[in-house]
């Protein structure tokens, strides 16, 4: 599956992410580290932050998806600001959203 997802485009990606992190199992730290689509929306980092704000925009996470979106995010932060200028706090939705906005 792996294989395919690298062709899938955002708006797809996201909706496997969250699907991932709603209905894989009752362990979110399992289900966040086995997601072959988190794997790709971070590889493809700040490519898709914009499709990724807009999403955010529309629907505000809550529990396990707030936490999954905001260490998504985290680790794309990683990638592209080496000055870790992103919240401190994970559970920080909007923070996250406002930081993102910055590199697209």
């Amino acid at each position: 599956m792996a294989h395919q997802i690298e062709k899938w485009g955002a708006d797809k990606l996201i909706k496997r992410f969250e699907n991932d992190i709603l209905y894989d199992c009752h362990s979110y730290h399992l289900k966040f580290e086995r997601s072959d689509a988190k794997k790709e929306l971070v590889r493809r980092g700040r490519e898709v932050l914009k499709t990724i704000i807009e999403h955010l925009h529309k629907k505000t996470p809550s529990g396990d998806l707030q936490v999954a979106w905001n260490n998504l995010l985290n680790m794309i932060e990683i990638q592209i600001d080496p000055d870790k200028t992103s919240p401190k706090d994970l559970r920080d939705t909007e923070g996250w959203i406002s930081w993102a906005e910055k590199f697209v």
